[in-house]
Parts: structure tokens; C-alpha cells; sequence
């Protein structure tokens, strides 16, 4: 299941088909990619809702497709990835509900968006200079996503205020040096690591948030190659 990220600006959404097309050539697995409500009109939380929703249909009807709903995993790249982890996060705890809710096994976060604080020192480092992403992008982004300023509080809306992360599906953080998400995601990967639920973590030299959409750069193809391979890996481990 992919969350594409760009939520909130006027990059099309075809546009992250990109990560459709290559999780599909690397891994040869099933990819469904969700087209979430977003703001401003639609705020938090119909975007969770709708991820949510849209896993747990899937998860029921994998069969119909030629899936199996005990290999299932979600990728998202940047506002995408704090959806991903925010359904990862459910799954977990809806696992004790009377009708519990999808098993995740993997989560992939490609450079997320995880801490609306906008303070984390790669905001200072990165946020300013001409980017693929600035701490200005990032401060509207909150404002049409958040606009009741409590619910950045939320864990659903903010995964950095999740106050455990233990039992919550495998995840594979890859984060962006020049990208003011940077130390978030780098945050989050190592309490993970923490709680046990770190496949990898891996933060790209020289590159940009969003480097992995665009082919040209050459670490794109090598992340995509990386991604392909653990992803096989840990859904062959799964027993079936």
C-alpha cells in the first residue's frame, strides 16, 4: 500500500506514480496507492481515516487480487510516510479490538513527515536554502492540515508524540541529508531501533528531499535496488 506524499501542493498526483512503478519492478509485489482526502479541505484527520479505510479494504480483498493479506506492507514518502507510520501504529493496537483490524508486516518511510515542531536542527541546516522541501513549505503544509493547533498533539496527526512503538510492524527509514525532515526521521529510526521494529535506517549523503522520484540522481537507482532487496527479503521470511 503506497501514501504519496506532496498532500497539500499542486504536484499532480500521477506525478509519485514513480514509487508505484518502482516498488512494482524491484519487488514484483502487488502496489495499490491511495489518493487520501486532504486539506484545506479536508484537514485532519480524513487523511488518516482514509489510509486507514483503504488498508483495511485492501487487506480484506487481497485474495481477489492474487495477494495475501499476511503479506502486507505500507510505503509513504514524506507526508505519505506519516501516514503510513500512523496506520502501522493502528494496526498494532486494533490487533487486541473484538474484530481486530489488518496485520502489518513492513512499513517503509521515505523521508517523512513525523514532527510538526519545525524545530529540529535539520529545519536550521536545510529549511532555509532553495530545496525540494523549506521550513516555510512545511509551516503552511501544518497550517492546512492542522488548522486547530491541539491536534498537532495527536499522535495520529504527529507519529513523534506516539508514546510507544513497540509491536508496530518492521520499518525501513530512509532519510535525506539536505532535507529539513532529516532529523525527524533520523529521531524516529532510532526509537524504533529502540523498541525493537528497525529493519534499517539509512540517511543519503548530498541529496535532497525526494531525491528517490527522480532517476537522474545517482543514488536513486541504489536506493530503489536496497529497497527492492529488503523488502523481498522480509516478505519471504513471513510464514505462511
Amino acid at each position: 500500500m503506497h501514501y504519496h506524499g506532496a498532500a497539500f501542493s499542486d504536484v499532480p498526483f500521477a506525478a509519485q506514480d514513480y514509487v508505484c512503478q518502482r516498488l512494482c519492478v524491484e519487488t514484483r509485489c502487488l502496489v495499490f496507492s491511495v489518493d487520501y482526502r486532504a486539506g484545506p479541505q479536508s484537514p485532519f484527520p480524513q487523511a488518516i481515516n482514509d489510509a486507514w479505510e483503504a488498508l483495511a479494504y485492501v487487506a480484506g480483498h487481497a485474495e481477489e487480487w492474487g495477494g495475501d493479506s499476511a503479506q502486507l506492507g505500507v510505503v509513504g514518502n514524506g507526508f505519505g510516510g506519516n501516514l503510513a507510520t500512523g496506520v502501522a501504529v493502528m494496526c498494532r493496537d486494533s490487533q487486541t479490538d473484538l474484530i481486530p483490524g489488518p496485520k502489518l508486516s513492513l512499513q517503509v518511510l521515505l523521508d517523512p513527515v513525523l514532527d510538526w515542531s519545525l524545530s529540529l536542527p535539520s529545519y536550521n541546516e536545510c529549511g532555509l536554502t532553495t530545496t525540494a522541501l523549506t521550513a516555510a513549505t512545511q509551516e503552511s503544509m501544518c497550517g492546512l492540515y492542522l488548522p486547530n493547533i491541539a491536534d498537532q498533539e495527536d499522535p495520529r496527526a504527529t507519529p513523534a508524540r506516539i508514546t510507544s512503538l513497540e509491536g508496530v510492524a518492521p520499518a525501513i527509514v530512509v532519510c535525506a541529508e539536505l532535507s529539513p525532515l532529516r532529523s525527524e526521521g533520523e529521531t524516529f529510526a532510532e526509537r524504533l531501533r529502540m523498541a525493537g521494529s528497525l529493519i534499517s535506517a539509512n540517511t543519503y549523503r548530498g541529496v535532497m528531499h525526494d531525491f528517490f522520484l527522480h532517476f537522474q540522481y545517482e543514488k536513486s537507482p541504489m536506493l530503489w535496488k536496497q529497497l527492492g532487496e529488503q523488502i523481498i527479503e522480509k516478505m519471504s521470511s513471513i510464514s505462511l
